[in-house]
């Protein structure tokens, strides 16, 4: 469910609220909108579009407020049935924001409206423009097609990497089995196994022990549950984004620290998880920061220089050039590269993904050199 569509009309992405202003319609009199004309609904279907896909055939949909409450929930907003399988929006996307935007709630106004008035201020120093918003939506949207497979990992594949992950604290310069090592009387048959695996396996452990793989459980959680939910469906390969999702992680912690855009919980950066919660509360300037980087060719630097510009503006601005507000390319960007991981750890493995197996093979081969060399003490 996008927030915001193309307009052709007025040459600009807005949300349904700017649209239907732009349209001189009256939203405060009417705003579940029950006397909206049939002209302007045929109007919205034939003029708005899709912002990444292009996606036709636009409803709008009316504000909602809680039955017990009568509150609030949701302000106007578009649909769209058709899009692109690999459409951020579509219902079986693997990338689909889970932030609603659409939603009311005055901090969550307030940040959208920060965020939209700094666009405003790009747009009118030229620094950003309507046609490189729409570009960028491309070039994330473009990218996914290109690099889009089928979700081909099992849940089994997924289990063998996680038992990979589980090795990590063995090196290959453990001590390697050797037969007269058995003839102590505590010998640990158990650890000489798992070092003689990890011996053979070393390559494939230390490529899924990488520092980038070092996630928090509830990552790899989400990661099976992705597994599970998109089995066998067109998904995206967000490795070929992972330089530009770290630069943007980057810059919007950066204006999150110093523009203040909203006061997130205070989280110790110690912990891998709760830095993880620190930037999921700052999603909404993620697509504000993933821009700057697109004009600024992913230069951080040049990035914050523009970004100086833009918030030291002073001159007048309107506040409907456009928005980038709903733009989320890197929903769930660990928990899928996670995915990514297991793959490759699949696709390098000769032997299946039976660790027990493999485990069991291991200990019958070295009890049985073990044999051996006792018989040829003898």
């Amino acid at each position: 469910m996008p927030i915001t569509a193309y307009s052709q009309r007025f040459q600009r992405e807005l949300d349904a609220v700017q649209w239907l202003d732009l349209s001189k319609y009256d939203l405060q009199s009417d705003p579940n909108l029950k006397n909206l004309p049939q002209e302007l609904r045929d109007e919205s279907s034939v003029d708005l579009t899709c912002p990444q896909c292009g996606a036709k055939d636009c409803v709008i949909v009316s504000a909602s407020k809680s039955k017990k409450t009568k509150k609030d929930l949701r302000q106007p907003h578009f649909r769209f049935s058709n899009h692109h399988p690999l459409c951020d929006y579509h219902i079986d996307s693997n990338h689909t924001s889970k932030i609603d935007f659409a939603k009311k709630g005055n901090s969550r106004i307030i940040e959208t409206e920060k965020i939209r008035e700094l666009v405003a201020n790009g747009i009118e120093l030229k620094i950003i423009s309507q046609s490189l918003i729409k570009e960028m939506r491309r070039y994330f949207f473009e990218t996914k097609v290109k690099y889009h497979f089928t979700l081909d990992v099992s849940q089994t594949a997924f289990g063998w990497y996680l038992q990979l992950t589980d090795l990590c604290h063995l090196s290959n310069k453990e001590i390697i089995f050797n037969p007269i090592h058995a003839n102590f009387p505590k010998f640990d048959w158990n650890n000489a196994i798992k070092v003689q695996f990890v011996q053979e396996n070393y390559n494939l452990i230390n490529m899924c022990c990488s520092k980038e793989s070092n996630y928090h459980t509830k990552i790899y959680d989400r990661a099976l549950k992705s597994i599970k939910q998109y089995q066998n469906k067109p998904v995206f390969d967000v490795t070929k984004l992972e330089e530009q999702y770290k630069k943007t992680i980057n810059l919007a912690l950066f204006i999150e620290r110093n523009l203040k855009i909203f006061k997130p919980k205070r989280y110790s950066f110690t912990h891998y998880l709760y830095k993880l919660k620190y930037i999921s509360e700052i999603r909404i300037v993620l697509a504000f920061a993933a821009l700057l980087l697109y004009v600024s060719d992913w230069n951080i630097e040049t990035a914050i220089i523009k970004l100086e510009q833009i918030v030291n503006f002073c001159g007048p601005y309107n506040i409907n050039p456009g928005n980038v507000i709903g733009l989320n390319p890197f929903h769930d960007f660990e928990a899928w590269a996670i995915v990514m991981k297991a793959r490759e750890a699949a696709q390098n493995s000769p032997n299946g993904f039976d660790y027990n197996a493999q485990i069991k093979e291991i200990e019958n081969r070295l009890r049985e050199e073990y044999e051996k060399w006792k018989d040829s003490k003898n």
